[in-house]
């Protein structure tokens, strides 16, 4: 989370981007890996898992750039994380979320920033996608 905020800082796209799932890992994990321990994967032809992966990813740089308008270029003290469901385990991963921060800015506001679920594969976090559903 200390590298999600340290983005918003910088206004940085590019680090975004990397902290979320890239499309090999969404649609040759995620996807198939979304069914419960102990049960095989699912089996996705490559169509449906490029149109969930197409329409995750637009939704993820439309919320990214929304997330740069709204907290970019202040530095922050981080206050407060907090995940508003338990996590859910699948067979290849676990997934936290959703992810749901309170930041004090350099200006002394607070800022809420809700930033989608994240995937934990091996001890290693990643969001899956910008996003939020209040």
């Amino acid at each position: 989370m200390d590298e999600f905020v340290q983005a918003l800082s910088r206004r940085d796209m590019d680090t975004l981007t990397k902290l979320r799932v890239s499309k090999t890992e969404y649609v040759d994990l995620i996807v198939p890996g979304t069914v419960p321990v102990g049960k095989a994967p699912r089996a996705v032809s490559q169509d449906p898992k490029e149109f969930f992966w197409n329409m995750l990813d637009t939704k993820s740089r439309y919320f990214a750039d929304n997330l740069l308008d709204n907290f970019g270029g202040r530095t922050y003290t981080h206050r407060e994380l907090r995940l508003t469901q338990p996590t859910k385990e699948y067979a290849w991963y676990k997934a936290h979320g959703e992810v749901r921060m309170e930041l004090e800015g350099d200006d002394a506001v607070t800022y809420h920033v809700s930033a989608g679920w994240v995937a934990e594969v091996d001890g290693k976090y990643k969001f899956i996608g910008y996003e939020f559903n209040d």
